[in-house]
């Protein structure tokens, strides 16, 4: 094919480079983070264990959130005749009580943004706009997450009341609104957590085969035509935290100098002493897989079913063809008589 080689193997590193390549083995060992700083690029910084606390509960407290705003919202429909047919909308309470009950919630609403904290640090007000974790095995920078602004005050939800139709109607928007910014919310917490639990990305092709399930599973939920914006976008964004997350295994998997997932030549020696075979190396970055796409509309998101049935396909011929290297090499050793 016209490429210079890489490297050259000698035997028996030629199969540890093929089982790393495959993921089957580990390449180079990262070193592990004695020390976790409690400042991270001037935010604050959590080791492991406490990070993984911290994912937890901003993750209950913005459920909680969604929970108390749900109910809110029925309570203030309850208080609309928005022309439904009798039965089909459930039984609503006396006037009276409605109003007692909306204002319950919100009371607890506010007690629950003043109250969420961590270390010292509020989790539902957006003062602490950022922080840093530190994921199981830590190599290179921690992950950031971005704390999102929960507050009632912030999305004009102080001193609701639905007392009368006008003022149901008025609560009955805000809260939309501020439901769909709360529920954005709690899906980055959850794919930030999802992306604490994958850890640093590590591995070979096994690993890379694993992404593109993932995200052939996404973009096959995008393709419903009846989704709404809002939930294709979180989509869109798992989408893509796992092409990224593909170019960064690409970037990292190395055998000693050699990078496995960039393309390239490199000469593998056997176990005979002039047995040379050259094995060229796949690339499995999202450009090179023409995968780097989005998943924001039906037609982009069976565009990019279409390109990862490809992808995976092209990972299933590098499998196969690891294989049958690592098959040549073993049969390369000197026959005996």
């Amino acid at each position: 094919d016209g490429l210079t080689p890489l490297f050259t193997v000698p035997f028996p590193q030629s199969l540890l480079l093929l089982d790393v390549l495959e993921g089957t083995r580990r390449g180079e060992a990262w070193p592990r983070r004695a020390h976790y700083p409690e400042c991270w690029n001037g935010a604050p910084a959590f080791d492991p264990e406490s990070s993984a606390a911290l994912l937890e509960l901003v993750l209950g407290a913005s459920q909680e959130e969604l929970r108390l705003l749900r109910e809110m919202r029925g309570l203030a429909v309850d208080r609309l005749d928005l022309g439904g047919p009798p039965r089909t909308r459930r039984e609503s309470l006396p006037q009276a009580s409605a109003v007692v009950e909306f204002r319950r919630r919100l009371q607890a609403l506010e007690r629950l943004v003043q109250t969420a904290h961590f270390r010292g640090h509020a989790l539902l007000t957006g003062t602490t706009p950022v922080m840093f974790l530190f994921q199981p095995s830590p190599s290179g920078e921690p992950q950031r997450i971005i704390l999102f602004d929960l507050s009632t005050s912030t999305h004009g939800l102080t001193g609701l009341d639905i007392v009368d139709e006008t003022e149901a109607a008025s609560a009955l928007d805000l809260i939309d609104t501020a439901l769909v910014y709360v529920d954005t919310a709690h899906a980055c917490y959850l794919l930030d957590r999802q992306t604490f639990e994958d850890g640093p990305p590590e591995g070979g092709l096994l690993a890379v085969a694993a992404i593109l399930e993932r995200l052939h599973a996404v973009a096959l939920q995008a393709a419903d035509a009846h989704l709404d914006s809002q939930y294709r976008s979180i989509l869109d964004s798992r989408f893509q935290s796992d092409v990224s997350r593909l170019d960064q295994l690409s970037a990292r998997a190395h055998f000693e100098n050699i990078p496995l997932l960039r393309g390239g030549l490199v000469l593998l020696h056997g176990a005979g002493t002039l047995e040379i075979r050259p094995f060229l190396l796949p690339n499995t970055g999202a450009m090179a897989l023409d995968i780097d796409t989005d998943i924001t509309d039906v037609d982009n998101a069976l565009g990019a079913l279409g390109l990862l049935d490809a992808a995976r396909a092209y990972v299933s011929e590098q499998l196969a063809a690891l294989a049958c290297a690592r098959a040549q090499l073993h049969r390369s050793g000197p026959r005996r008589r």
